[in-house]
Parts: C-alpha cells; sequence; structure tokens
C-alpha cells in the first residue's frame, strides 16, 4: 500500500493527451476507487478528471488557493477601508482592448528567429500556434494570470515551454505582485508571450540579444531569465526599506490608517514572496 505523501511517479508533461493516456493505463477498478485529485486552477484538469476518474472530488492546491484567497481578501479590505475615508479613485488608464503586436527579430547570422506576441487574446495566438506545429493547449497556459512557474517538453513536437514568474512594474492596492510569461522554444524559434504588464521585460531581452547576436535560442532564452531574477532585487529592497518605515510609524503611534497600511503591506508581502518562492522551487527543479 502507497503511504502517505509517498511520490508514484513524476511524468515528463502537464499535456492532457500525455496525462490522459498515462492514467489510462490503470484499470477502472483502481481509477474509480480514487476518492480526491489535488490540482491547480488550470480549467482543461476539469474535464480531464472527470473522465478519468470519475468518483474523485477535485481538491485545489494551497499555493493557488492561498493566493486567490489572501489576494481578494486584501482587495476588499482596501475597497472597504477606502469607502470609510470618502476615497475616490479616478480611472485614467487605456480602455481600448484587443490590441496585438507581433514583433520579428533575426539573430545568429539569421538562423535563428525571436517572436514576440503581446496580446492577452486566445485568438491572438491561434494562428501563430498553428504556422508553428504547437498544441493549442498551450495556449490556455500562456493567458493564465494565475499559472505558476513550470517547465513543460512535448517530445511529440519537440516543444519546450517555460512558465516564469516576472516582477509586476506597477503596485497593485499599493504593493507588488508577480505575473506569469511565457517562452516556448519550438527548433530554431524563441517565441515569448507578453502583455501590457510584462512586455517592459521585451526591450531588455532585446538589449541583451544586441550585445551578443550569435548566441542559440537557449543561450537568449537563458540569459532572459538570468536578466529577468536580477529585475527582482530593487522590489525586495524598497520592500525591506516600507516594512521599516511601517515599523517605525505603529512604534510611535498605533492609529486605524496605520494599522491597514501595516496589514496592507504584510499581505502584499506574503503574495510576493509566494511567487518568488514558486519562482526558485521551478529553479530547482529543473
Amino acid at each position: 500500500m502507497t503511504k502517505k505523501y509517498e511520490i508514484i511517479d513524476i511524468l515528463p508533461s502537464r499535456r492532457l493527451h500525455h496525462l490522459r493516456d498515462y492514467f489510462l493505463n490503470y484499470s477502472y477498478e483502481a481509477r474509480a476507487s480514487v476518492k480526491t485529485i489535488v490540482t491547480d486552477m488550470n480549467a482543461p484538469y476539469g474535464s480531464l478528471i472527470k473522465e478519468v476518474f470519475p468518483n474523485a472530488d477535485t481538491i485545489i492546491d494551497r499555493f493557488h488557493l492561498s493566493q486567490l484567497v489572501t489576494r481578494s481578501l486584501n482587495q476588499t479590505r482596501i475597497r472597504l477601508f477606502r469607502q470609510s475615508l470618502n476615497y475616490v479613485k479616478i480611472d485614467l488608464s487605456d480602455k481600448k482592448r484587443g490590441l496585438c503586436m507581433i514583433e520579428k527579430t533575426r539573430f545568429n547570422q539569421q538562423q535563428n528567429c525571436w517572436i514576440n506576441v503581446n496580446t492577452t487574446q486566445e485568438h491572438d495566438l491561434k494562428t501563430l500556434f498553428a504556422t508553428y506545429g504547437i498544441d493549442e493547449e498551450i495556449i490556455g497556459y500562456s493567458l493564465d494570470k494565475n499559472e505558476r512557474a513550470h517547465l513543460d517538453y512535448d517530445k511529440t513536437t519537440n516543444t519546450f515551454v517555460f512558465i516564469y514568474n516576472v516582477p509586476n512594474q506597477t503596485k497593485i492596492d499599493n504593493h507588488y505582485e508577480t505575473i506569469p510569461m511565457t517562452f516556448i522554444i519550438k527548433g530554431e524559434t524563441l517565441i515569448t508571450i507578453s502583455n501590457d504588464r510584462n512586455h517592459y521585460l521585451i526591450s531588455k531581452m532585446a538589449a541583451l540579444l544586441k550585445q551578443n547576436e550569435t548566441v542559440s535560442v537557449f543561450g537568449m532564452l537563458f540569459n532572459s531569465l538570468l536578466m529577468i531574477t536580477d529585475q527582482f532585487f530593487p522590489y525586495v529592497e524598497e520592500l525591506n526599506l516600507e516594512r521599516n518605515k511601517v515599523s517605525q510609524q505603529l512604534k510611535v503611534k498605533t492609529t486605524k490608517k496605520n494599522t491597514a497600511v501595516a496589514v496592507g503591506f504584510r499581505n502584499g508581502y506574503y503574495l510576493f514572496h509566494l511567487s518568488i518562492e514558486a519562482k526558485c522551487c521551478f529553479a530547482r527543479t529543473n
């Protein structure tokens, strides 16, 4: 009998057809006896679980659950606090949606290609993925704002997919968070999928490429990941300064406003720490 928390197997891919083929190797009786499945909030997993494990209850993993609950509670707390102060927020953000920008750069003596797609829309990626023979299932991973860092390799199509947490430069409810960014390597082509919140990294990647135009696609990828890791240090330093400032304010006088700021900082720090921790786990695993 399997012991509690014992690792039974580690699969090379999280793609649905690979998972389905793997689990269907077990008899129906064995699959029907499974009581619970722990997973993240990736939507396609729901249909797979119902198909393969008909009697199992689905449990969301604690990382995504704690992130979702903490973020929602923090947003509600700040909204109510602002209402109590008659706070009025004027939204000056751009209302245009659905715009897609595709940038294509050749390097390494025209042998390699880097394509960046700046979009949040599924239909913008379908044509590109079909052109390069990339499974449409990856689109869901690429656009999921809650997707955590991981590496996936599809041996059939020789496709590498990296999801990496990157800093969001804009504070959300007065604290920093990370957002996922997608890197795909297919043959001699590197594809990045960005959005308005992480597109600032594309210019930094272009600057890296200009310094070494003979780099391979994997060399460019890992140079980019190292550069992104360096982007975290200024935010960590700023968080430490804010933490010291809040601590000093609380020592001088404990007020409703100071307490709310302290709670907000703690929640924001927790979310940022969770995202960095997930990225570090990804790096150690791979």
